[in-house]
């Protein structure tokens, strides 16, 4: 399998890839979204409510950030999400059909 990276740049310059490295790629985008909205969350919990401490930060949330994208892009995805964020993992797919319920109510 590709790397999200890789992916990525193939799918903006019209190349193959395959319907599980489109698919894996997805959930790992999805995953760094919600770690990104979390940073940007801490950061205007910490604003707000005159918090202090490294995970307020907004140099340590760049960071961290800039790391995780590293990472995530120079790796394929599946290994970057790991079996308890896999798709064919069934424990993860229940919960996640469990939450979307929630979400839909």
């Amino acid at each position: 399998m590709k790397d999200l990276g890789d992916i990525i740049d193939a799918c903006q310059t019209d190349e193959e890839v395959t319907e599980e490295e489109l698919r894996y790629a997805v959930c790992a985008m999805n995953s760094i979204i919600t770690l990104n909205k979390g940073s940007l969350d801490n950061l205007v919990k910490g604003e707000k409510e005159g918090r202090k401490g490294f995970i307020y930060s907004a140099m340590f949330q760049y960071e961290e950030r800039h790391k995780m994208m590293h990472r995530a892009l120079n790796k394929d995805p599946k290994e970057w999400l790991g079996w308890n964020y896999d798709f064919k993992n069934i424990e993860y797919v229940n919960k996640m059909k469990r939450l979307n319920k929630i979400f839909e109510e």
